[in-house]
């Protein structure tokens, strides 16, 4: 793949926009099951945190104090069994600057690129948005988005540190005053501002994706112009889909056996219908979604809706 040739556009393309933990993931899998596509996988959110230019906080989001000794290991493993690797991206050579050339190149048999990515790492470089792509947006009820972005960050900690966490204190979130919700918003105001989103933008919500799967994909690809079929609706477990038509950091790979943020999307066979959430609730996803409650509402009145 040379991701440089000259810019030609397929028939389609498609950035998704989210948050993390919003289901992007196991949408992107239901998706790659769409025939002659090339998926690229969060490229920019590389770029905001392992490429050169990177200006995220990994170590405080994944709760890792040793985040250099981490990448250590990720390297290590990359280097030792390279051919496990080969089809991804190399972190030193993803800039901005090389995203966009990245997602506006030709990929020759494609009819369909699509893109995930999430909010966080773009509006500090809206400069660096693709041509020719028509944008969608991922939203989530925010109790169940960052409660899940909780629980994935305990996993990962010692009990002690784990007893006094607080989502809300970790810097990527004080970073997003208006928690990734209203982000999402001040994109959507800004595409529309310059004719690159219609004006009633193609939003999903998660849990009618997952309650009313075959409803919310039919409508979503009818509106992105791609080719729905009932076979999206279930899919293979495993990672066959990334060698198969991914476009994927290397390390996203390697990191991915260590910390498992991609696991409950790789083992995934289809949308399961949403489960309630828990009686107890930490405070600090309480004020968290609280803070996004607005926006996520403002957002969800314009989503695609079951029918």
């Amino acid at each position: 793949m040379d991701p440089h040739r000259r810019p030609v556009n397929p028939e389609r393309r498609v950035m998704l926009w989210g948050l993390p933990r919003s289901l992007s993931t196991v949408f992107l899998k239901c998706i790659s099951y769409v025939p002659d596509i090339q998926i690229i996988n969060e490229p920019y959110n590389c770029a905001a945190t392992f490429g050169p230019q990177g200006f995220s906080m990994p170590s405080d989001l994944n709760g890792v104090d040793e985040f250099g000794e981490f990448m250590d290991d990720v390297r290590k493993e990359i280097a030792k069994n390279p051919e496990d690797y080969k089809n991804g991206w190399d972190d030193e050579n993803c800039t901005f600057e090389w995203v966009k050339r990245t997602l506006e190149a030709d990929y020759p048999g494609k009819k369909v690129v699509f893109c995930k990515d999430f909010i966080f790492n773009i509006m500090q470089r809206l400069d660096s948005i693709p041509r020719g792509y028509k944008h969608t947006f991922l939203i989530r009820d925010p109790l169940k988005l960052f409660l899940s972005n909780r629980n994935l960050s305990i996993d990962s900690l010692p009990t002690h540190i784990a007893d006094t966490f607080q989502l809300d204190e970790v810097s990527s979130w004080p970073m997003y005053p208006k928690r990734g919700y209203g982000e999402l918003l001040d994109l959507i105001g800004y595409l529309k501002d310059r004719d690159l989103v219609q004006s009633s933008p193609i939003i999903i919500d998660a849990d009618d994706l997952q309650n009313h799967p075959a409803s919310i994909l039919s409508q979503y690809c009818q509106a992105v112009g791609i080719p729905y079929s009932d076979g999206l609706l279930t899919w293979e477990a495993g990672d066959m889909c990334v060698s198969r038509n991914w476009y994927i950091s290397k390390s996203y790979l390697a990191a991915n056996p260590m910390i498992g943020f991609y696991d409950n999307a790789f083992d995934s066979t289809k949308f399961h219908s949403t489960k309630d959430l828990p009686k107890s609730i930490p405070d600090d996803v309480v004020r968290l979604a609280r803070q996004a409650k607005p926006y996520y509402q403002a957002l969800y009145q314009m989503r695609i809706k079951p029918n």
